[in-house]
């Protein structure tokens, strides 16, 4: 008889630790979320942590694509009239004289349009070189002679054909109409920088035709005008007849 009893006794135990168990997980599986714990510190005292965790929006720091855009032309725009104008200093080669002069003409313009468009769009742009456009700079800048016309064509190159990927990018994929159409505009001008760079990669001293000035070239016709002198006012009598220069009645006498 007491056997049963203590065997009774101990499945009622196990039940009712069962059942805790049971009724602990299931609060733990129904646990809303942002939940406060309990956290046991070591002066013995119970503080709440809470679980909330609040994810930041995806890109809540960042500029969308065409603001990144705008804003990465314009600092490639800026490096590239800067570094023209280097090589029309530093070239050793007169056509990477002259083709520094190209870059930094056309991409001055190019500059001068995207930020007349940044502005209407509101978006902040800034001229001054950072990163790795500073450091090409400064690299460039440290060199003279035919050292210098390499590495200038080189990085010519290799910008010429990411800034083509990128703006043909823009020009596909752009919601803005006006940076847009500022992207695919550029690009020609793009692909022929690129193309006199790979010549003159081949040939330092080659002769590019776009570089040179147009052949047949029309003078400056108001400054030869100007130039003319003035012809003498006619003389007249008082009958209105022309008087003759007594030179030319010197002249014309028989002799």
């Amino acid at each position: 008889m007491k056997f049963k009893t203590k065997l009774v006794t101990a499945l009622v135990a196990s039940l009712c630790l069962v059942g805790s168990l049971i009724a602990e997980d299931k609060d733990k599986q129904y646990e809303p979320a942002g939940a406060e714990t309990k956290v046991q510190t070591d002066d013995n005292r119970i503080e709440l942590q809470s679980e909330i965790q609040v994810d930041e929006p995806a890109g809540a720091e960042t500029d969308n694509p065409e603001k990144k855009f705008v804003k990465n032309a314009v600092q490639g725009n800026v490096a590239e009239v800067k570094k023209g104008q280097l090589a029309a200093q530093k070239g050793q080669s007169s056509s990477v004289k002259q083709f520094g002069d190209k870059l930094a003409k056309d991409h001055q313009e190019a500059n001068d349009k995207l930020i007349k468009i940044a502005k209407k769009k509101g978006i902040t742009v800034s001229e001054e070189l950072k990163g790795k456009h500073l450091a090409t700079l400064e690299h460039l800048g440290n060199l003279s002679g035919e050292e210098f016309d390499k590495a200038f064509i080189k990085h010519a190159i290799e910008d010429h054909k990411k800034d083509i990927r990128e703006y043909e990018k823009q020009a596909r994929e752009g919601e803005d109409p006006a940076i847009r159409s500022f992207a695919s505009e550029m690009v020609p001008t793009l692909r022929e920088h690129l193309r006199i760079a790979e010549l003159l990669q081949e040939n330092r001293t080659a002769s590019i035709p776009e570089l040179q000035e147009p052949a047949g070239a029309q003078p400056d016709v108001e400054k030869e005008e100007d130039e003319k002198p003035l012809q003498e006012p006619l003389q007249l009598d008082d009958s209105g007849v022309q008087q003759n220069d007594p030179a030319d009645d010197t002249n014309s006498q028989e002799p």
